[in-house]
């Protein structure tokens, strides 16, 4: 007989696109830029960069079981595609407490994806936040206001800084595991996008 404590654990997970090494190196010059005002931000470590396209929480281990083929079914529409990265930006007003690199969708085509991924997800079980999508690349996250003003001024004076260019040619299932150096992800399933 089963109990509870035989359950595996639940599994936080979230859907995204890889970057390049040469968007990478971009990104992490930029990044340095920034870290030089001395803000108290967990900056992302280059091997953790990402474009998140939707993110499911925390779920359970048969559902995840569901999602490669649901994946596969929702990304079986469009080809490869590439969108500019384009400006520095971040969320919380006057006090930044997301830093991170604009992803521009001027053909529509990541909005396009993002939507059939989310509703598959919501197909096989998982409810999914309604925020707004606003594509982009998490650079940093605050840890205390200190140094705060200062990284908006030199975040403002970024806003149209060219980085690069996201190559989308493949869908990730991500895992992520919390540790108190940051966050560690690790490769649940990857989806081609074929152009045929």
């Amino acid at each position: 007989m089963s109990s509870e404590s035989d359950a595996q654990p639940w599994i936080r997970a979230f859907i995204g696109i890889g970057i390049s090494d040469a968007l990478r190196a971009s990104l992490s010059d930029a990044q340095a830029g920034l870290m030089q005002g001395g803000a108290q931000f967990g900056w992302t470590r280059p091997e953790n960069m990402h474009l998140t396209l939707v993110f499911l929480g925390n779920i359970r281990p048969e559902v995840v079981a569901d999602l490669p083929g649901a994946l596969e079914e929702a990304c079986g529409i469009g080809g490869p595609c590439a969108c500019p990265v384009r400006g520095i930006g971040f969320f919380g007003g006057r006090r930044p407490r997301v830093i991170w690199a604009g992803v521009e969708d001027t053909a529509g085509r990541l909005d396009s994806l993002r939507r059939q991924i989310a509703e598959t997800a919501t197909q096989v079980g998982i409810p999914l936040e309604t925020k707004p999508y606003t594509p982009h690349i998490t650079l940093g996250r605050s840890r205390s206001w200190r140094g705060a003003a200062e990284l908006a001024a030199t975040v403002d004076r970024r806003r149209d800084l060219p980085l690069g260019e996201l190559t989308i040619a493949r869908v990730t299932l991500y895992k992520s595991v919390l540790s108190p150096g940051g966050a560690v992800y690790s490769v649940l399933h990857e989806v081609e996008l074929s152009s045929d």
